[in-house]
């Protein structure tokens, strides 16, 4: 019984310690990783690399040039969606450090403790 009690109390001393140094750094591997496969998923390389080659296969003057306009705004949009997806996903970041600190606050309140974070 002894070693269950010392084992729950260690667990619960040491959540905080993970949530704040491996927690977050897997975190932070996963969103890295969701915005490198996002962009792949996107093909932005590819887009990138076929920028000056005609769609369809036309190649006079003016084909080549609503192609080149057509993926330099669809190079734009994509590049754009995947700034706002990284930012998303590093808004979440903030919110996972903050989440502990909101609810030690919240417990220490509804206990009744006068807290004033304006002073701390």
């Amino acid at each position: 019984m002894s070693f269950v009690l010392k084992e729950v109390v260690f667990n619960v001393l040491y959540f905080p310690v993970w949530w704040y140094t491996k927690g977050t750094a897997r975190l932070f591997n996963y969103i890295i990783r969701e915005i490198t496969d996002f962009a792949k998923g996107l093909n932005i390389g590819v887009l990138f690399k076929f920028l000056l080659k005609p769609m369809y296969g036309y190649s006079d003057f003016w084909s080549r040039v609503i192609s080149f306009l057509v993926r330099i705004v669809q190079f734009i949009v994509l590049f754009i969606i995947t700034i706002i997806w990284s930012i998303i996903l590093f808004i979440v970041l903030i919110l996972w450090l903050l989440l502990p600190i909101f609810i030690v606050y919240n417990f220490l309140l509804a206990l009744g403790l006068p807290i004033n974070i304006y002073q701390l």
